[in-house]
């Protein structure tokens, strides 16, 4: 290896260990917003066609966010993109359990059955 090529590898290696305290961080926020979820919701079963919508209005606010500050931008309650984007994280487990657990046999009494 050149020495232009070991320092790029030392600095990646740097920031991955920087990215990888970060998502320890925002794993943790989203763990947070599944407990919220759960609280607002229960435990949620939804079919795929059922998860695509909560999914897409978690995503939409992500977009709607993204607006702030632009003629697109319309006042709603996605002011904060990293929020939005932590509670797209959670629906987006909660879909992947949700498929798991069916698959597993599943949670009768949940909501959306």
């Amino acid at each position: 290896m050149s020495e232009e090529q070991v320092a790029y590898s030392s600095k990646a290696i740097k920031e991955v260990a920087v990215d990888i305290a970060i998502a320890d961080h925002v794993i943790a926020d989203v763990k947070d917003e599944l407990v919220r979820q759960r609280s607002l919701y229960g435990v949620q079963r939804h079919s795929n066609h059922g998860w695509l919508p909560i999914l897409g209005e978690e995503f939409g606010e992500v977009c709607q966010a993204l607006q702030v500050g632009s003629e697109a931008y319309k006042n709603s309650d996605a002011d904060d993109i990293e929020k939005e984007l932590i509670q797209t994280a959670a629906v987006a487990i909660s879909w992947v359990a949700s498929i798991r657990s069916k698959r597993r046999g599943g949670n009768s009494d949940a909501k959306g059955n």
